[in-house]
This record gives structure tokens, sequence and C-alpha cells, in this order.
């Protein structure tokens, strides 16, 4: 089968630019949560803030964690008031869990802080032409990913 999309064999410059998103990006994002969330509390978050409300299952598959780690992380963000889970109406054997109103709040809080932090930084090196160019290829990164399956490389390796 012919690769639908090709990728550069150079994959230093794709772990490159893992590093860098890691560095420039996500890092400075989890400091705002520092000593609140771990990493694998604050992705659940972000994921369900993204998704909506959601299965347990389905959460667990998005961020490639097994169903009894995830149903853990689940139980002590319940206890801790950031998500709220209840039964699917119709199959009772699924859980749904979604973000908690003051949780939705304090991402949105914290992701303006992020942002506004983000826009001081961008308007002292007068870069606003690479941020429009910046928020395009987010956008389109997040298009192109969102097609890919989960752990595309994984499935790659486990076919030939």
């Amino acid at each position: 089968m012919e690769n639908p999309m090709p990728v550069r064999q150079n994959h230093s410059d794709l772990l490159g630019f893992l590093a860098l998103v890691n560095c420039k990006l996500i890092l400075p994002f989890e400091e705002l949560f520092r000593g609140e969330l771990t990493t694998l509390q604050l992705l659940t978050l972000c994921a369900l803030r993204r998704s909506g409300e959601i299965s347990v299952t389905d959460l667990a598959d998005r961020l490639y964690t097994c169903k009894q780690q995830m149903t853990r992380i689940i139980s002590k963000l319940c206890d801790d008031g950031h998500i709220v889970r209840r039964r699917h109406p119709s199959d009772g054997r699924i859980v749904l869990v979604r973000l908690s109103e003051k949780t939705e709040g304090l991402m949105n809080e914290r992701h303006a802080r992020f942002a506004a932090a983000a826009g001081k930084v961008i308007s002292k090196y007068d870069c606003e032409q690479d941020v429009g160019r910046f928020n395009d290829l987010i956008d389109e990164l997040s298009r192109i990913l969102a097609v890919l399956p989960g752990h595309a490389i994984e499935l790659a390796d486990t076919a030939e």
C-alpha cells in the first residue's frame, strides 16, 4: 500500500520539533498547574475540555493509556471536584465523564493567562505575521493529526 502522507526521512527534524514544542509550549503550560495536577491529570482535563462528555473507555483510548489507569486518574479528579461522572442513560455499563463547571472555568482562566503571557513575549519581537502563520499551522496540524490513527508508528511497525 502506498504511503498517503510522505514523511521526511530526517527524523532528527521531527525529534527536534517535538523537543521544541515540549520546551516552548507544553512545559510552560504545565507550569501553570504545578503542585495541583500531574501531567497525566492535566492531559486528561485538556482532552475533556476538547471533547466534552465522553466515555472513560474512549478517553483512555485518546490518551493511549489503559482503562484501569484512566479509572484511577478519573477517580482522583472526581474526588478533587475536577470531573463529573455519570452512567450512560441507555447503557448503565458505560461511564461518562466531563469537566466540572469549576474546572472548566479554571482551564479557561489558565489558558487565558498562558495566551496573555505568550502575547506579551510575541509583542516584544514584532512578529505578528509569524503569529498568524503559527496559528494557521496549529489548525492544520490539528486537522492532520486528528485523522491519523492512534499511534500510527506502532501500527506501521506491526504491519511489516
